[in-house]
């Protein structure tokens, strides 16, 4: 099992993938899904940066952060 977080620009406020950086976390099963975004924002370094969640759909979920014009995708591969 692993997840993985994707970061990118947003244009009119919808993801645009102009740019993108991918970063994965793998084995982390038995941890709680709040660990494994607390792990994936470290990976990322992004410890600190607020974001609001925006969709929560099934296996992924994006978040905006907040007074930047980008968005990241998590997505959790069983």
């Amino acid at each position: 099992m692993k997840a993985t977080i994707e970061i990118t620009d947003l244009f009119w406020g919808e993801a645009n993938y102009g740019w993108v950086k991918r970063f994965e976390l793998e084995d982390i099963e038995g941890l709680t899904q709040n660990q494994v975004i607390r792990r994936l924002k470290k990976l990322a370094g992004l410890n600190g940066v607020r974001w609001r969640k925006v969709v929560e759909c099934g296996d992924y979920m994006q978040f905006n952060f907040v007074g930047w014009y980008a968005t990241a995708f998590i997505i959790w591969e069983y």
